[in-house]
């Protein structure tokens, strides 16, 4: 007699992905190489690349915004959040990664969920990656162990960015962005969301 075995996935790490195909990405990108070429960087998670400050609300930003909301507000109900909290942008910047640049691994605190949104993406310009939670993870699961890797034996998972793609996951989540090895500058748009009553 077989038994039943009952698998079940204990603390996931969520994330969600859309493409806003509708949305104006030429207003974004001219402004974006606006912001680039009148600025100087604020260095937080990029290396060798150039990174903005924290952009006050515009309008060339206000569809951007409003999407990011709404995949904000589905990612909350998706985990059963009360009704009584609502998703509200905290800030948001732009970032421009040069041919040979790069993002290293980094969390974003002091916030509710994360999320960046490409602009451009010239081939071969990098991947996103996501860490698995666990520190130990590696200590004693291998890769060679498995025929495929997946997000239940994998200590990461790599995504292929492409324009008008978002991503936005748990700010908790670690991440970072392989090198551009284009000789393009690859560009996105990045951002906290909270919850706020």
């Amino acid at each position: 007699m077989t038994t039943q075995v009952n698998i079940d996935g204990l603390f996931i790490s969520s994330l969600a992905t859309s493409k806003f195909e509708d949305i104006d990405n030429k207003k974004i990108y001219e402004y974006c190489m606006h912001m680039y070429s009148n600025n100087v960087s604020n260095q937080r998670s990029n290396r060798n690349g150039w990174q903005s400050n924290n952009l006050q609300p515009n309008q060339t930003l206000d569809e951007l915004v409003f999407k990011i909301k709404n995949v904000g507000d589905t990612f909350f109900k998706f985990m059963k959040g009360k009704d009584e909290w609502k998703i509200e942008l905290d800030n948001i910047w732009i970032n421009v990664n040069t041919p040979g640049s790069y993002n290293t691994s980094h969390i974003h605190p002091k916030s509710f969920l994360s999320g960046v949104y490409y602009v451009k993406v010239p081939k071969n310009s990098g991947k996103i990656h996501f860490e698995h939670p666990c520190r130990s993870f590696t200590y004693d699961w291998d890769d060679s162990y498995f025929d495929k890797l997946n997000n239940m034996n994998s200590a990461g998972m790599y995504y292929t960015p492409e324009e008008k793609r978002n991503y936005l996951f748990p700010s908790w989540l670690a991440h970072s962005v392989e090198s551009n090895n284009s000789k393009e500058n690859r560009i996105s748009v990045s951002y906290n969301l909270n919850l706020t009553r």
